[in-house]
C-alpha cells in the first residue's frame, strides 16, 4: 500500500511578537539504541533526512518474538509520529532526556501479535 506523507513546517513567528526565534532540532541526537528495563524489548532509532527517522523495535518476551520495521516523522521539537498504514499510528516522545516513550494510538496487532506490545518508556542504552 502507498502511503502519503504529509510535510511539517513550523510557522514563523509574527513581526511584532517579541519571541526568539525557534532553531531547528538536532534530530541525529536521537540515534541509537534504546531498551526498556526488566523488559526484552529494544529500540533503534536512525535519523534518515529532515524530520524523518527509521525504527526498528524488537520483541523477545516469551509470548511475543518479532520485530516492527518503519519511519515516523517529527511533528513537533519533541514529537514523532508514525502512520504504517490505516490500522496503525505510533508516537514517540522524545521530551525526557535520553529517553523515548512509545504509545500505540491506533492498534497495530493483528491474530498473529496479540500478544505483543512495543509500548513503553526506553532507555538510551549507553
Amino acid at each position: 500500500s502507498i502511503q502519503q506523507i504529509v510535510a511539517y513546517q513550523e510557522k514563523p513567528f509574527a513581526p511584532t511578537q517579541n519571541q526568539p526565534i525557534a532553531q531547528p532540532t538536532n534530530y541525529r541526537q536521537y540515534n541509537g539504541l534504546y531498551a526498556v528495563a526488566g523488559k526484552e524489548k529494544f529500540l533503534n532509532l536512525h535519523w534518515l533526512q529532515g524530520s524523518e527517522i527509521s525504527y526498528s523495535i524488537g520483541l523477545t518476551s516469551p509470548d511475543c518474538m518479532g520485530e516492527f520495521t518503519g519511519k515516523a516523522f517529527f511533528i513537533d521539537q519533541h514529537t514523532a509520529v508514525s502512520g504504517n498504514g490505516a490500522h496503525c499510528k505510533i508516537t514517540f516522545d522524545f521530551s525526557t532526556s535520553g529517553k523515548v516513550t512509545i504509545t500505540e494510538i491506533e492498534n497495530c496487532r493483528n491474530a498473529q501479535t496479540q500478544g505483543c506490545s512495543f509500548k513503553g518508556v526506553y532507555q538510551v542504552n549507553t
